[in-house]
């Protein structure tokens, strides 16, 4: 039998997989594809194993079966220190290597320095890292700080792929689901064996030795929908009764991504939502999650202070256009970044007297291949530069900033960079799209006269600030959360 090439409908799959887990399902929750995160194709492709016939399902299972292979035989044990159970669990995520300082503890991201308000003695916080850069296996750092690697005892490598093969074949054989169909459910077999899927049974297995019933504890963690997060929460509700999970939405919820508002059952739902601003809770209220449980606490890993209003930046213009500096802000999709690169290429071709940071989204920081890709146009393009820096630094030197789904272009409009939305296709990944009636904030193609033109433009950008700085609260609130961690 051979499939034909499909593309699914984000609606049509959120409809199919949208349910609650019980006792008979919740191993369900473990799996990536249970979870469409959002419109875009980059997120849909992850279904369609199917696309090239039999071709790149077989060579998936192969790969995923060589990476459980390698993985038990190079099996090393966890290295963490015996510590109290704390008052409070922070987990967050390290992507870039330029984040780990000199006595060995890492900046977060995420969370910013959420960590020092509040009750602040030994036992009151630990945050616990998930590596994404392959640099660290797991251990302790520091008496706060843990990271989760990719390692773990040869026990335990062979406990995960035990239960990670019985879900695949139970979810070929024995899931009733008669909606879903069946090159759907091959793909969501399948998934089951990915180190993703690993991956969260290790975090889960990390996390539950710092959890215990014999205090009122509170975990906060990265909040987007993902599998492992769900499975994290439920993991940690069946070990503690008295825990109070709290999910952290670091970026703009944008209308269509639905998996972070699926009704997954108490169980699998965090106890509260944190969001950045009113327009992403308004976002979760109109997916069905009630508004009691929302609460918006804006940008913990801002660098500008809390009590410095947007309003009270002025844009970074220069008097004198040729000397322009441009944010470019690539986002972590493979299509966007394909988009965003061949986007900047024709740009600076138009335009080589302005200059250009380029920022990479922290999850593609350590792509070998992209680096490689994007060393050959340095060496070409003396203009650009790669953004190392703290976002608000790079922000503070740059007139304008190109982005298209980064939340990073947050931050940077809150440092006074006027921002771009460049391009013409899949608008609604904007956090801005408030404010995408304005026509002085996108660039559909990578025009030189246009942008000149716009740059001599001072009212019309200047009006334009005027506006950006009207709706910015409700994107993002400066509300405080020193709070949090005390009450």
């Amino acid at each position: 039998m051979r499939f034909s090439p499909m593309t699914y409908n984000y609606d049509q799959l959120s409809e199919w997989l949208d349910f609650s887990f019980s006792e008979t399902n919740r191993e369900l929750a473990r799996n990536r594809l249970i979870h469409p995160l959002k419109n875009h194709p980059d997120s849909l492709a992850a279904y369609n194993v199917f696309s090239n016939g039999y071709l790149i399902f077989v060579n998936t299972l192969l790969r995923y079966l060589a990476k459980w292979i390698i993985n038990i035989m190079y099996s090393k044990c966890e290295v963490y220190e015996e510590v109290a159970p704390p008052n409070n669990i922070i987990i967050s995520h390290h992507t870039n290597p330029n984040f780990a300082s000199k006595d060995n503890s890492l900046k977060d991201l995420y969370f910013g320095d959420f960590t020092k308000t509040g009750d602040r003695t030994p036992s009151s916080f630990i945050t616990v890292f998930i590596d994404h850069t392959q640099n660290y296996t797991s251990q302790s750092l520091s008496s706060t700080q843990w990271i989760i690697g990719n390692n773990t005892s040869l026990i335990n490598n062979i406990y995960y792929f035990y239960k990670c093969l019985k879900n695949c074949l139970h979810a070929l054989f024995f899931w009733k689901n008669p909606t879903i169909p069946i090159r759907l459910r091959l793909a969501i077999a399948v998934e089951f064996l990915s180190p993703t899927t690993r991956k969260t049974y290790l975090i889960e297995t990390t996390i539950d030795k710092l959890i215990s019933n014999s205090i009122r504890q509170k975990m906060f963690l990265t909040y987007e929908g993902h599998a492992w997060e769900r499975s994290t929460i439920q993991s940690a509700f069946l070990k503690s009764k008295k825990i109070k999970c709290i999910g952290y939405c670091h970026g703009i919820v944008l209308p269509q991504q639905r998996a972070i508002a699926m009704d997954r059952g108490e169980a699998f739902s965090p106890t509260s939502i944190l969001t950045v601003g009113q327009t992403s809770k308004l976002s979760l209220v109109a997916n069905g999650i009630p508004n009691d449980k929302i609460t918006v606490i804006g940008q913990l890993n801002a660098s500008i202070k809390q009590n410095n209003p947007a309003r009270e930046k002025r844009p970074n213009f220069k008097k004198n256009p040729q000397k322009t500096v441009i944010l470019f802000l690539l986002d972590g999709e493979k299509t966007e970044i394909d988009y965003g690169l061949k986007f900047l290429l024709s740009f600076v071709q138009r335009c080589p007297d302005f200059h250009i940071f380029l920022r990479l989204h922290p999850i593609s920081i350590n792509d070998d291949k992209l680096q490689s890709v994007i060393g050959n146009i340095l060496k070409i393009h003396r203009n650009i530069t790669i953004s190392r820096n703290d976002l608000s630094l790079d922000a503070k030197q740059s007139s304008f900033s190109f982005y298209r789904g980064s939340s990073a272009v947050l931050e940077a409009v809150r440092n006074g960079s006027f921002p771009i939305f460049f391009g013409s296709t899949y608008r609604d990944i904007d956090p801005l799209r408030e404010l995408n009636k304005l026509p002085a904030l996108q660039l559909k193609e990578p025009d030189a006269e246009a942008f000149r033109n716009l740059l001599v433009n001072k009212n019309l950008l200047i009006r334009s600030w005027e506006e950006i700085n009207k709706i910015l609260p409700k994107i993002v609130s400066r509300q405080s959360s020193t709070l949090l961690l005390s009450e």
